[in-house]
């Protein structure tokens, strides 16, 4: 009886060591594991980092930080709005949109108040996979739609003269070349007719197209008329064909 008992024993000994390696070698795995992919998380935030985003995209400018903006010399000052993952270039692949904006104040009417820098990253290899495209205006705003695997970007603009707006921009795909899906290429007359008179309102999903309703002048001194915009038609975002389409 007393030999029963101390094999009792003896496998509950066993087991119990068993158990606790079998424990201590799953926690030394999933130590080794986490340290690895933390080291890999820190390698890749090195390659892309803000000096080497910004450097990259103007490879002629020499820059220094001073806070938040990368100076190139006086009056010359950029620094990066906003970096926006998606899969702007390739399909399904991990991108990521690098924004990168001048000060209004350093600029002049001529180049437009608002300059927006735009250029498209790969997320894993960190290399540029795109030209630098600028988008300039007076005012200016942007937003992403998706569709069937791929981000496209809606850049639109008004430029203002003597109280004047007139609005232009369409929906891009990022590349070596942008490419403009909608309203048309910049290069058909259709692309400026399309926004003469017109102005947008850009939604979560839809845009919202507004038409320019010209006012009587007041009296015979009056060289511009004034003018206001008034509701023409909500364009919904349809993620199938990648369009706009009318809903209303």
């Amino acid at each position: 009886m007393v030999f029963i008992k101390n094999n009792r024993k003896l496998h509950k000994i066993l087991m119990t060591l068993l158990i606790c390696t079998i424990v201590f070698s799953i926690y030394g795995y999933m130590q080794s594991k986490v340290k690895a992919e933390q080291v890999t998380k820190i390698k890749h935030n090195t390659i892309i980092d803000n000096m080497y985003l910004i450097s990259t995209m103007f490879p002629e400018q020499k820059f220094i930080k001073q806070g938040k903006y990368y100076n190139a010399g006086e009056r010359n000052n950029y620094y990066i709005e906003s970096i926006i993952p998606g899969s702007f270039v390739n399909k399904d692949n991990d991108e990521l949109l690098v924004v990168v904006r001048r000060p209004s104040d350093e600029l002049s009417h001529a180049q437009g108040f608002y300059n927006a820098y735009m250029a498209v990253f790969d997320n894993s290899s960190g290399k540029m996979i795109s030209e630098v495209k600028l988008f300039s205006a007076d005012e200016g705003t942007y937003r992403i739609f998706d569709s069937q695997g791929i981000s496209y970007i809606f850049f639109v603009g008004s430029t203002t003269y003597q109280g004047w707006s007139n609005w232009y921009g369409g929906l891009w795909q990022a590349g070596s070349n942008w490419t403009m899906k909608w309203p048309t290429d910049k290069e058909n007359q259709e692309y400026y007719d399309f926004w003469q008179n017109r102005a947008v309102e850009i939604g979560q999903d839809f845009i919202r197209i507004l038409h320019r309703k010209v006012l009587p002048l007041k009296d015979k001194s009056q060289v511009m008329p004034d003018y206001t915009w008034e509701y023409a038609e909500k364009l919904l975002w349809d993620k199938e064909s990648a369009n706009f389409k009318v809903i209303e």
